[in-house]
C-alpha cells in the first residue's frame, strides 16, 4: 500500500507529539480508551504549540499512532515501537513538554525510519516540490496537493503487485480525479508532512502574516533536501531500499551522521547497545523484550553516538550467536507465526556486563 498518511490534521503534524502522547500519556500496561488518552493528550500539548484547543487534533494523533505508525496497540498500550520511542526520548520527570518537540539526533534517526515507513512517499514528492521551487507558500503548495497525491499513487500502480492494494490505489486516484479536496481541507493535506521533514531539519518553515512559506534548508554542503531525494531517488528506489530494511543507511545519508563502514560496527560496541537497550526495553512483568524494538534502539543509538551503521540483520546475527555462547542465560520466544520476536537475558548476564538492573525506563 502506498505510503502516504490521508487522515491528518494540521496541528497533528510534529514527531514530538507522539513522544508526549507515548510518556506522559500511555501506558505499557494499562489500557486505555481512546478518548482518554486524546483528553490526556490535549491537557498535556506542549505550550509553544498551542494557540488554542487542540481537541480534534489530539483524536487525529491518537489514531495515526494506532493505525499508521503502530506506536500504541487499540487497547492503548505501547506496542513495541512505543517502547522505542519512550526508551529513546531520554524520558524524566524533568524533561518538559516543549523539549520533547525538539527532537534529539536518536529521535531524528527512529523517527524518520518510522516516518519513511508510514509517509514516506509524501515525504519524497512534497520534499521534492519545495527543493524545486527553493521556497513554496503552503497555499500554494495545497492548490497542487492533488497532483502531488496522483503522482504518488500512479507510481505504485506500476510496483504494486497485490491485486487487493492495486484496487485500493486505483480507488483514490478515481475519487481524487473526479472530486477535488476542499479548499478548507488542504492544510491538513500539506503541513503535516512537511511539518515532519522541518523537525527532521529538512527544512526550514517561516510564519508570515500573508502564511507560512516553506524553504529548503541551507548549511554546509549539500542541501538537506537535496540528499532525501538524492538517497530515495524514486518511489519504485524508495521501496526497494526499505524492503532491504535500509532505513539506517537511508538516516546516515539524510542527516549527514556520515557512519565510517556501513554494515560491520564495532563488535564490543554493538553487544554494549544490546545489552542497553534490552534493560530500558525489558517488560518486568514477563521478563522479555521485543527483538525488533532492540534492534531499532540499538542501531539508532549506534548510529547517533559513534556513526556505526549496523544491518538490522547484524544485531539479529549477534543475538543468535549470544544464544549459541550461553544458551543458559539468552532464551528466545516466538509470536504467533513462529518467528522469534522476543528475547530474555539472565540477570547474571547483566550483571556481568554491567549492571543488574532490568527493570528500564517502563514508566506507568
Amino acid at each position: 500500500m502506498a505510503r502516504l498518511l490521508l487522515k491528518t490534521h494540521y496541528q497533528a503534524a510534529r514527531p514530538g507529539l507522539f513522544s508526549v502522547l507515548i510518556s506522559k500519556c500511555a501506558s505499557p500496561r494499562e489500557s486505555r480508551a481512546k478518548w482518554l488518552l486524546a483528553r490526556r493528550l490535549e491537557e498535556n500539548w506542549p505550550p509553544s504549540d498551542r494557540p488554542g484547543k487542540r481537541g480534534a487534533a489530539a483524536k487525529c494523533l491518537v489514531y495515526l499512532a494506532q493505525r499508521s505508525f503502530g506506536f500504541l496497540a487499540e487497547s492503548g498500550i505501547w506496542d513495541w515501537r512505543g517502547r522505542v520511542i519512550n526508551a529513546l526520548c531520554t524520558y524524566s520527570q524533568a524533561r518538559t513538554l516543549d523539549s520533547l518537540l525538539a527532537l534529539t539526533t536518536e529521535e531524528r534517526v527512529v523517527y524518520l525510519k518510522y516516518y519513511l515507513d508510514a509517509d514516506g512517499a509524501a515525504l519524497l514528492e512534497m520534499g521534492r516540490e519545495v527543493l524545486s521551487a527553493g521556497s513554496i507558500a503552503e497555499t500554494t503548495l495545497g492548490k497542487q496537493v492533488e497532483e502531488v497525491f496522483l503522482r504518488i499513487w500512479k507510481a505504485y500502480l506500476t510496483i504494486e503487485s497485490d491485486v487487493r492494494d492495486r484496487v485500493r490505489v486505483r480507488r483514490n486516484v478515481d475519487r481524487v480525479s473526479i472530486h477535488p479536496y476542499e479548499d478548507r481541507t488542504r492544510i491538513h493535506k500539506v503541513r503535516p508532512h512537511l511539518q515532519a521533514l522541518a523537525d527532521f531539519g529538512l527544512l526550514d518553515i517561516e510564519a508570515t502574516p500573508e502564511g507560512i512559506t516553506y524553504h529548503a534548508a541551507r548549511n554546509q554542503g549539500p542541501e538537506p533536501l537535496q540528499r532525501l531525494m538524492d538517497s530515495l531517488v524514486d518511489t519504485r528506489s524508495m521501496e526497494y531500499r526499505l524492503q532491504k530494511e535500509e532505513h539506517f543507511a537511508i538516516a546516515a545519508e539524510v542527516l549527514a551522521l556520515e557512519p565510517p563502514d556501513p554494515g560491520a560496527p564495532d563488535g564490543d560496541r554493538a553487544r554494549a547497545a544490546i545489552y542497553s537497550a534490552y534493560r530500558d526495553l525489558v517488560d518486568s512483568g514477563s521478563g522479555l523484550a521485543s527483538i525488533n524494538a532492540i534492534i531499532d534502539t540499538s542501531c539508532a543509538r549506534l548510529l547517533a553516538t559513534h556513526g556505526d551503521c549496523p544491518a538490522p540483520r547484524a544485531i539479529r546475527a549477534m543475538l543468535d550467536d549470544l544464544r549459541r555462547e550461553r544458551p543458559r542465560d539468552v532464551r528466545f520466544n516466538v509470536d504467533w507465526y513462529g518467528e522469534k520476536a522476543y528475547v530474555s537475558l539472565s540477570e547474571d548476564l547483566l550483571s556481568r556486563v554491567g549492571g543488574a538492573n532490568v527493570v528500564g525506563r517502563c514508566q506507568s
